[in-house]
């Protein structure tokens, strides 16, 4: 799934990549959530062989709830519009899942390029599912959603993803 509002410019590369997931594609679906953008993110995505759900209450807590909602899986991968997976990006995800208490996992989150930006947000592991996870005294752990993969039922025994927050649903649903 692929949550996205006024990602124009961004999804292009996003929705490329993941139709180069390896993973067996009777298995699978792909789902763009259209956050009421309000650029041509509908045009560039209607290019794709992919289904397209409109969730009109902007937020990125309404968008995901509208994803597990029209989803027909047992397990829901997120990642953002202006992301690029890698082609094994579920099948070295999905092996952690087969332990029922599992209830999410997640992936490494690598920001490209060598912009000054991009190298910074590296060496700080500011997007960084390896940072966010970790053990610290002033956040428990979780996951970002640019990377993951829940299991449907995780998220509806928690009540399903915040729609009070602007950011942060993805630390908010780990917790609970």
């Amino acid at each position: 799934v692929v949550c996205v509002y006024n990602g124009a410019e961004t999804i292009k590369p996003c929705l490329d990549s993941i139709l180069e997931i390896d993973y067996p594609r009777d298995r699978i679906e792909f789902l763009v959530i259209d956050n009421a953008s309000t650029d041509h993110t509908l045009d560039v995505v209607s290019q794709y062989p992919v289904k397209i759900v409109s969730e009109p209450e902007k937020g990125r807590g309404h968008a995901r709830n509208r994803a597990w909602k029209s989803c027909s899986t047992d397990f829901i991968a997120f990642t953002d519009a202006d992301c690029v997976v890698s082609p094994d990006w579920i099948t070295s995800l999905i092996p952690a899942l087969k332990d029922d208490s599992v209830g999410v996992v997640g992936g490494d989150i690598v920001t490209p390029g060598n912009a000054m930006l991009a190298r910074f947000f590296e060496s700080r592991h500011i997007v960084s599912n390896k940072e966010f996870s970790g053990d610290y005294p002033f956040s428990p752990p979780f996951l970002a959603t640019a990377n993951t993969i829940f299991r449907v039922d995780a998220i509806k025994t928690a009540g399903g993803f915040s729609t009070e927050f602007i950011v942060a649903e993805d630390a908010d649903i780990c917790w609970r």
